[in-house]
């Protein structure tokens, strides 16, 4: 039986056709990276962003679910030993745990919270491991039970460190108010 040359067997199609489908993917995955995960600004900004999230308060909110959001919130965008320096919490120790419980406890202060951020600064430094420090105000909008509004306005200092392809803040400091 006579075989023609530019037809492989069928067990090595197979093969041919695998070989295609990895090159595919690691193509899609190298032109994400470079086009769609975004600068070392950007993925700062996002953490900044997602901690400010985390911290707002839903009306109604299950009080276990807004525990695990929180927690697993607070988990990705703090570092294990970040140092917290926020005038009206004097007895929080270094570590994000103490942080985390603050946080979820909002919840019992306030009906309705979110906090926005205007970032006035951020730069990054090309250190090992790269750093980034980050100048901004937040503005903390709330609510009460029984309706009483509240607009506190803060300067406030983050630092953040790149640990295992991650951004993560080290150090976040809200200033005193201006009264």
């Amino acid at each position: 039986m006579k075989r023609d040359h530019a037809d492989p067997p069928k067990a090595g199609r197979g093969y041919v056709n695998a070989a295609i489908g990895l090159g595919v993917v690691a193509l899609a995955v190298a032109l994400w990276a470079i086009f769609f995960r975004g600068s070392d600004d950007d993925l700062v900004r996002r953490t900044i962003a997602r901690l400010a999230k985390a911290a707002e308060v839903v009306p109604g909110e299950n009080p276990v679910l807004r525990a695990t959001r929180v927690r697993s919130e607070l988990l990705e965008v703090l570092a294990p030993d970040v140092a917290v320096t926020i005038p009206e919490l004097t007895d929080l120790s270094r570590g994000r745990d103490p942080l985390v419980g603050v946080t979820v406890a909002a919840a019992q202060l306030w009906e309705r919270a979110d906090i926005g951020v205007a970032l006035a600064r951020v730069s990054i430094e090309p250190t090992n491991p790269p750093s980034a420090d980050v100048e901004l105000t937040a503005t903390l909008t709330a609510s009460r039970p029984g309706g009483q509004a509240e607009r506190d306005v803060r300067k406030c200092r983050f630092h953040l460190e790149k640990r295992d392809g991650t951004w993560r803040i080290t150090e976040l400091t809200v200033y005193p108010r201006n009264e």
